[in-house]
């Protein structure tokens, strides 16, 4: 049989997106906004819900059609549901969350530990049936000839180190709560942080960056790129060169990158780039950090865009006070003295490192000697002496 290929063209396919991150990082959120500019102004969208109808909450940022998943989380169930999508002439599909055909009641795991429960022989022959059903719900989003986005939640990920002649596990970054690499799945995967930003783990297209926020016109672009074959960024793109393997110009130690973790835990960012950027010899590539960490601070000083439709706040109306009934003034003697003006109070000002309180003149002399910190005299000489120092100085 002689087979017949054909020219490739990015007009005739659909996108499979994959969205993780820890709870409150806006996963649902930038799903759907993701996918309202994927399917454009008039498309249609099917939502899946696997939290108790919980994305009913966000009727008002986009139109969606919502379906309940009830455990148990099986894959045939999301089978179904993306079947039921395509049949019904939706343009995309949301899968909120993906965790569950994995790990949640009545998922893979959960019947898996049913039958070694039930039969502790087949604690490893069972996966014989298991694997195949989940790899036919893998194979139905890849293959769907609708938009696919899934959020999955994240976990902790450790590995074991052999140290001074015994394991020590190590926290090496998080990773997405279902089968083992089923990143390599997703053509475009985004991971999700407190702060609301996405860092690109993969990007197809080359035109989303290294992080940004999830809007509708980041939807709208990767649309244009699928349907038009148009890199809007730019439009005539010029190969690059090969990257060039090189030394970087600034290394951190443990001392400086534990200083600049804290300023991340504290805006709940991603910490993966700690990882990315860890040497061979035990230093951090300090360019690498320094770029992330100021390309953060700007999406942190960025106000986000509001949704199209927000819903309305009640009209709040505004209770005038009653007009105070005014006391005639006594009349004060002629020769009263002016009586000085009490000295500014200086009970708010604290020492930025161990929280001691200032004068304003102790606050002055740290302004002009410490890089415009604010240290008490004892924070203030170790500054000097070099025993410590902050975010901003490391940059």
């Amino acid at each position: 049989m002689t087979m017949t290929f054909k020219p490739a063209s990015r007009s005739r396919s659909s996108l499979m997106i994959g969205i993780i991150g820890q709870t409150s990082t806006g996963k649902t959120y930038s799903a759907l906004l993701l996918t309202r500019g994927l399917v454009g102004e008039n498309g249609k969208i099917a939502f899946v819900d696997c939290e108790g109808g919980m994305a009913n909450l966000y009727a008002h940022v986009t139109d969606f059609d919502i379906i309940t998943l009830n455990p148990p989380y099986t894959p045939e169930k999301f089978i179904e549901a993306i079947d039921s999508a395509v049949a019904a002439g939706y343009n995309a599909v949301i899968l909120d969350t993906i965790s569950h055909e994995w790990s949640g009641e009545g998922g893979i795991l959960d019947e898996q530990s049913a039958i070694e429960n039930k039969d502790p022989k087949r604690r490893w022959s069972c996966w014989g049936e298991l694997t195949p059903r989940h790899n036919k719900f893998l194979n139905a989003m890849i293959r769907s000839p609708i938009h696919v986005v899934a959020t999955m939640r994240m976990k902790m990920k450790y590995t074991v180190d052999y140290i001074d002649g015994k394991n020590t596990p190590r926290k090496i970054g998080l990773e997405p709560i279902q089968r083992e690499n089923v990143e390599y799945e997703f053509p475009f995967l985004l991971e999700m942080d407190a702060s609301h930003t996405a860092t690109v783990i993969k990007d197809k297209s080359e035109i989303l960056g290294e992080m940004f926020r999830p809007t509708v016109e980041t939807g709208n672009a990767l649309r244009v790129w699928i349907e038009e074959g148009i890199d809007i960024i730019e439009k005539e793109k010029k190969p690059e060169p090969a990257p060039v393997q090189q030394t970087p110009k600034t290394t951190y130690d443990e001392t400086q990158v534990k200083l600049v973790k804290g300023d991340y835990e504290a805006s709940g960012w991603s910490m993966s780039i700690f990882e990315q950027a860890r040497l061979p010899d035990g230093l951090y590539d300090g360019d690498m950090i320094k770029a992330d960490w100021k390309k953060r601070k700007e999406l942190a000083a960025a106000k986000p865009t509001p949704p199209k439709n927000p819903v309305p706040k009640p009209a709040v109306v505004e209770k005038k006070p009653a007009p105070v009934p005014q006391k005639k003034p006594a009349d004060k003697p002629a020769d009263v003295e002016k009586k000085p003006e009490p000295a500014a109070n200086t009970d708010d000002i604290l020492c930025e490192k161990c929280g001691a309180k200032l004068t304003l003149t102790q606050k002055n002399m740290s302004i002009i000697f410490c890089n415009g910190a604010i240290y008490c005299d004892e924070c203030r000489r170790k500054y000097k002496a070099g025993e410590f120092t902050s975010p901003e100085e490391v940059f």
